[in-house]
């Protein structure tokens, strides 16, 4: 059986490490239906952050280290009003293309825009790819891509959209806003919705675990490709 491959996006100031810390328990509940493979951003915002701090986003902490290592590296897909974007997409395609093939994307706060990007219609021409499914935790509607969701998001993708009440960063309206986008392309039936009571996390509890796990079923269910 074809095992499921899901390329992982974090979330701004993090990189792929982290993420891959904060996911441990999906990748213990998915076992061997799929592959989750974590990517760093290409854009290192490592010496703004440790001169400015995380700005606006001040409730977010640093990532932790041990004594005597290397600090971690901050990255993010864009920053500002988009700036570095065109070197994403550029990035993501070359990673796509060269590391593939990939079956889905799983994406935490800037890394799931991203991902929920990737369902739209102008970046499936530019990355020259469609994911079968995309799982998205604290994703927002992201004023600065419009042209993108504009073009209209592909009915055929199967998604899951995890949003934290508590949310103080990516509050669930937005991330709401992004939900009702997918559902208006005609495709409410392939859109799952787990709400949990945190902030902005990626929650560790077995609801969101199962739906993971049923998603990745369904997407078995059709021939992998």
């Amino acid at each position: 059986m074809t095992k499921l491959r899901v390329l992982c996006l974090h979330g701004k100031y993090q990189n792929a490490t982290i993420l891959k810390h904060q996911t441990m328990h999906l990748k213990n509940a998915l076992g061997e239906h799929a592959e989750l493979i974590y990517l760093d951003a290409p854009h290192d915002i490592t010496d703004d952050v440790m001169a400015n701090g995380f700005g606006h986003n001040s409730r977010l902490r640093p990532p932790r280290h041990r004594p005597g290592t290397c600090h971690p590296k901050y990255r993010a897909w864009w920053t500002g009003d988009c700036s570095g974007w065109s070197t994403s997409i550029s990035y993501l395609k070359h990673v796509l293309h060269t590391q593939g093939p990939f079956h889905g994307l799983l994406g935490f706060s800037q890394g799931a825009t991203v991902a929920a990007l990737t369902c739209t219609t102008s970046m499936q021409q530019k990355l020259n790819f469609t994911p079968q499914v995309v799982i998205l935790c604290s994703a927002r509607c992201s004023n600065i891509h419009e042209a993108e969701y504009a073009s209209g998001i592909n009915p055929n993708i199967l998604s899951l959209h995890c949003l934290g009440s508590q949310d103080l960063i990516t509050k669930p309206t937005r991330s709401k806003e992004l939900l009702q986008l997918f559902k208006q392309s005609g495709r409410k039936a392939n859109s799952m919705v787990y709400e949990h009571e945190g902030g902005h996390v990626i929650p560790e509890c077995p609801g969101f675990e199962d739906l993971c796990e049923k998603l990745v079923s369904l997407v078995e269910k059709k021939e992998l490709t």
